[in-house]
């Protein structure tokens, strides 16, 4: 009687160890595959989280920035710093350096200002870029938000197979971001990218 139950006992336990084995493998290839995509979801709902506890607008809060530090914003990201909600302004200046102001989310008074370090190279790309552009970078962006509309992140100039182009991410009011290319000679919208 023993040996039938061992002949029984131990094969079960077998495949229920290699069973769990292949579905804990599966999983972790599943939970690896998805982290990028669970990331994006994560920020976004953070995002939407500190929203709700701001009682100022990032245009609002844009607008204080620029009136502490002269320059185009090039990105705007609501923050938690330490229990407190911020913005993070990040703003270039005409001599393309950028620095970026911390203005609190709820009183709108700005926290700090501190200076970026940014490669000396990308500084001196974009500064020769921005000499063969022939529109500025105000215009680019009123042109992406004409053929895309929602809040501009990101402005970036950048050489496109011999073509210098403006780089424009918009976020719009979904979360969702797409990078618009705008020719800096000409104006004209190259194209568009869902970004993921």
């Amino acid at each position: 009687m023993k040996k039938k139950i061992n002949k029984f006992v131990i094969p079960a336990l077998a495949a229920i160890v290699i069973g769990g084995g292949a579905t804990g493998a599966v999983y972790a290839s599943a939970v690896k595959g998805g982290t990028v995509q669970q990331e994006e979801l994560n920020d976004r709902q953070e995002q939407d989280m500190l929203a709700k506890q701001a009682k100022i607008s990032e245009k609002e809060s844009i607008q204080i920035a620029l009136g502490k530090v002269a320059g185009t914003v090039k990105e705007a990201e609501l923050d938690d710093e330490d229990g407190t909600v911020i913005y993070e302004i990040k703003v270039q200046g005409k001599d393309g350096s950028e620095q970026e102001v911390k203005v609190d989310a709820q009183t709108g008074k700005v926290i700090n200002v501190e200076k970026e370090e940014e490669d000396d190279d990308d500084q001196q790309e974009q500064e020769m870029l921005a000499k063969q552009a022939k529109i500025s970078e105000k215009e680019s962006i009123q042109i992406a938000l004409g053929k895309v509309a929602g809040t501009v992140k990101e402005v970036e100039l950048d050489d496109e197979d011999g073509t210098v182009i403006y780089e424009v991410k918009v976020q719009g009011k979904d979360g969702s971001e797409q990078e618009v290319k705008v020719d800096a000679q000409t104006g004209k919208v190259i194209g568009t990218e869902k970004e993921d």
